[in-house]
């Protein structure tokens, strides 16, 4: 359950080539909904050089899928594990909230609380940084640089294939530099921006507890050993003072640095609110629930500009734009599961969210 490194900036928006700085002021605030869209399809572009006064043209980035992530006070996704946190972050429409702690020398991430179906239904699933994991630090500007490490431990009932519970164990070193400044031009427009370089370095550990073979297998010579791994990777992330938002995030080959995914941000952040437009909408019907070739949705094409399907993961898996009294999904490629939807009105805020079942 890895996501995109989530650095979250808003300031005044730059359109000239500059140096930027990057403070605790800066930081995004909550009640916030961002789209990001993730393209897989970039080996042609290049992630440019270090140094000052650079210029990134990525005005060419796709969509392969669509996350949806909200803002929230702690008190809205409270959790024990994580109490001093005062920022979370929520993806897409599902129960997985990232847990941050902002102060005005640095933004930590202290882990993710999820509800995550494994095949046998959802199971609480807590996943929890120690110490914290550093993210970033102020004031960032070209040069600044830090290393980390930290180790992220979860525990969960899994359920299936005679195994009762599953315990994780990554420890992960990092270090970030602000190594480039420039302007970088993207879908969204030209900006000027901070690029930070990151190589990290995890060592994994998966045990399983089987009630039969008399609990946790923790000796190599047992009947399902544990699972040892160990990865590194590079990344490259522009920050800009404007969007509240990494506007480009870029996962490369570890020894060419060409790309192989580049997550970007479509739209700029927009404040989560209660559309007017939704209180004299009549109920939305989907059906037939449980879907087998397709879902239906009866929607009022006056107030509604589309609907989204999303799945278990949040991950934005199908979008269609309203156009008739009727809107068909087809759901022939989904697996067998639950999928929630979202119905986005006139004004691009939510009418409505629900889900169904496809068999």
């Amino acid at each position: 359950m890895k996501k995109p490194l989530l650095l979250l900036f808003l300031g005044a928006g730059l359109f000239t080539q500059a140096q930027i700085t990057i403070t605790s002021a800066d930081l995004v605030g909550v009640n916030k909904v961002l789209i990001q869209a993730h393209d897989t399809t970039v080996s042609t572009i290049s992630v440019g050089s270090a140094g000052a006064s650079q210029t990134w043209n990525m005005s060419a980035l796709g969509a392969n899928y669509e996350d949806t992530l909200t803002t929230m006070p702690y008190s809205s996704a409270p959790n024990p594990s994580f109490s001093s946190a005062n920022l979370v972050i929520k993806y897409g429409y599902q129960q997985i909230f990232n847990y941050m702690n902002v102060s005005s020398s640095m933004l930590s991430g202290l882990g993710i609380g999820a509800m995550v179906d494994f095949g046998t239904g959802l199971t609480p699933f807590n996943q929890v940084n120690t110490p914290a994991e550093k993210m970033a630090v102020f004031p960032s500007t070209f040069g600044t640089t830090f290393s980390e490490t930290h180790t992220a431990k979860s525990s969960f009932y899994y359920g299936a294939s005679g195994v009762d519970s599953i315990r994780t164990r990554s420890t992960i070193q990092k270090t970030s530099t602000a190594d480039a400044w420039g302007n970088i031009t993207t879908p969204l427009g030209t900006y000027a921006s901070l690029r930070f370089y990151e190589l990290q370095r995890n060592w994994d550990t998966t045990e399983y507890y089987v009630a039969f073979l008399g609990g946790w297998q923790t000796d190599p010579a047992g009947v399902i050993p544990p699972q040892y791994d160990q990865d590194s990777a590079k990344s490259f992330t522009w920050w800009a003072n404007s969007v509240g938002f990494p506007l480009v995030e870029a996962t490369v080959d570890y020894n060419t640095l060409t790309p192989t995914e580049i997550s970007w941000l479509k739209a700029i952040p927009m404040t989560v609110g209660i559309n007017e437009s939704a209180l004299s909408v009549s109920e939305i019907n989907a059906y037939p629930n449980p879907a087998v070739n397709e879902i239906n949705f009866a929607l009022d094409p006056s107030k509604v500009e589309m609907v989204q399907i999303y799945d278990l993961t949040g991950r934005m898996i199908a979008s269609e734009i309203v156009s008739s009294d009727i809107t068909s999904v087809n759901t022939s490629a989904f697996a067998p599961g639950i999928y929630t939807f979202n119905v986005i009105g006139k004004d691009n805020l939510p009418l409505k969210r629900g889900k169904f079942t496809k068999n």
